[in-house]
């Protein structure tokens, strides 16, 4: 518990950082320390009355059912001021009249960041002064570099925090106590007995008004390079000698450095989609193209999926399969694609399907006509295919005769495939799932050559040579969970 009262400065506070994450977890603080001395100061451009800032308050504390006695306390000590923080005469004002501990929280973009960190770098800052800053870190490494700079040169590193709300998770916390104090699970955990890994994150929130950060960062950046690939990297790391930060940085750090795309080709180890018109959560969804702010010039992608291997690590992991995997889950409309899911069964849309989850969660319609709920006959019927495992894969054909053999084999012409007779629509429709899958330099390679990871994206190319509307893949294609409406319109 700190004995001397904290000064908290939200700079940027009008946003969506500081409502939907911020506050709730300071809230979420005080609920287990509510005698904690803690001073809200919110500072921004947007104008904002103290009560509404008081109300914004006593909101997210509700959440993290925060003590009513703290939370007026709180509220009556808090303020808000309508601050240019890029006006160097408006911060000098605002950090000169706070008193006590100081803690500057950036919940800006990086582009603004390090423009406020170099007009503090003139501004005397009280003794001990800690800086605290949202992902993403920049907006590439070069940026990064020169925010991580800019920022030491206001106050030294051990005074900065680098904040990713996902280590704050039950979830990944668990990781820690999963791997290192089970003996069930931690001599197990290596490559010699794990396949693959997959970490998925769906999201049911679709841009809400944030079109001018989002727009021009995507999922890629916005959560595959930063929370994702921190979850990776704490399943991943070897037992840490205690908790301290940098120890626990310099482990992370390490598997990072070892983490490379699979087979070291962004073209067949990354994909990237967007969500379309829908319908999630009770409320019509607009494609994303049509969201206020949206400029389809930009290509942003809702979408990420990026396959690692993690190599020579202790051989803990070498040669494991990661997946990176966000969407925003907006399942709606005439949908023609690729849905796979996380290996047990257990994606979001799958789940919709087979009506396990409440309406609310979405629904699927083939041609007009829902398929949430519908029994597995009932799904065929409709043109849903929900598994390719009944298809043969012959090794010593290549990639491209497997594929028309697939589709002759659907429509009930095994004969014609069998007296050398080819039918030159399937042969062009072999040639999309080719172009499609990225199988364009297997083509005429032997399915008996493929890896693991290439066949199973003939696997998955084989079963839309069926030419159903939807196929639901049991497994992962290509090592990669495919929680992914792709568009395969004729």
């Amino acid at each position: 518990m700190a004995d001397a009262p904290t000064t908290l400065v939200i700079i940027g506070a009008s946003g969506d950082l500081t409502r939907r994450l911020l506050l709730p977890g300071l809230g979420s603080l005080l609920a287990v320390e509510p005698d904690r001395e803690v001073v809200v100061v919110g500072a921004d451009r947007d104008e904002m009355s103290q009560e509404d800032w008081g109300g914004t308050i006593r909101a997210a504390f509700a959440e993290a059912d925060t003590p009513q006695e703290t939370v007026d306390r709180v509220v009556g000590q808090a303020r808000y001021d309508m601050t240019d923080a890029l006006d160097e005469g408006q911060l000098r004002e605002l950090i000169g009249s706070v008193e006590g501990d100081l803690v500057i929280y950036f919940a800006l973009p990086p582009q603004v960041t390090v423009k406020v960190c170099a007009l503090l770098e003139k501004i005397p800052l009280p003794e001990g002064t800690m800086l605290a800053m949202e992902k993403p870190f920049g907006h590439d490494l070069a940026s990064a570099v020169e925010l991580n700079r800019q920022a030491t040169r206001v106050v030294p590193e051990n005074q900065i925090f680098r904040i990713d709300h996902f280590l704050g998770v039950n979830t990944v916390l668990n990781l820690l106590g999963l791997r290192f104090a089970n003996r069930i699970f931690q001599p197990l955990w290596s490559a010699e007995h794990i396949e693959r890994v997959e970490i998925f994150y769906d999201e049911s929130l679709a841009l809400e008004g944030r079109a001018g950060y989002y727009d021009r960062a995507g999922a890629l950046i916005d959560m595959t390079q930063s929370h994702l690939l921190q979850v990776l990297s704490m399943f991943a790391m070897e037992s840490p000698a205690s908790m301290e930060a940098e120890e626990l940085q310099s482990l992370k750090s390490q598997v990072l450095r070892a983490t490379s795309l699979w087979g070291d080709d962004p073209a067949t180890a990354t994909r990237r989609a967007r969500y379309t018109a829908g319908h999630v959560g009770g409320k019509d969804v607009p494609d994303y193209v049509d969201e206020e702010g949206v400029d389809p010039a930009n290509k942003t992608e809702t979408l990420s999926e990026v396959v690692l291997e993690v190599r020579n690590l202790s051989k803990r992991f070498g040669g494991i399969t990661a997946v990176d995997d966000v969407s925003f889950d907006v399942h709606e409309g005439e949908i023609l694609g690729l849905i796979g899911p996380n290996g047990s069964g257990k994606s979001t849309l799958f789940n919709c399907i087979l009506g396990q989850l409440a309406p609310s969660a979405g629904e699927v319609r083939v041609d007009g006509h829902g398929v949430t709920g519908l029994r597995p006959s009932e799904l065929n019927r409709r043109g849903v295919s929900r598994t390719f495992q009944l298809l043969q894969v012959f090794p010593k054909l290549t990639v491209r005769e497997n594929l028309i053999l697939a589709g002759q084999e659907h429509q009930g012409r095994m004969l014609a495939r069998l007296f050398g007779k080819r039918d030159a629509g399937l042969s062009a429709q072999a040639d999309r799932m080719i172009a499609f899958f990225r199988l364009s330099h297997l083509a005429e390679e032997t399915a008996g050559s493929l890896s693991y990871g290439q066949q199973k994206l003939l696997d998955a190319a084989m079963a839309f040579m069926a030419g159903p509307r939807l196929v639901l893949l049991d497994e992962p294609a290509g090592g990669v969970n495919l929680t992914m409406l792709a568009s395969l319109k004729e």
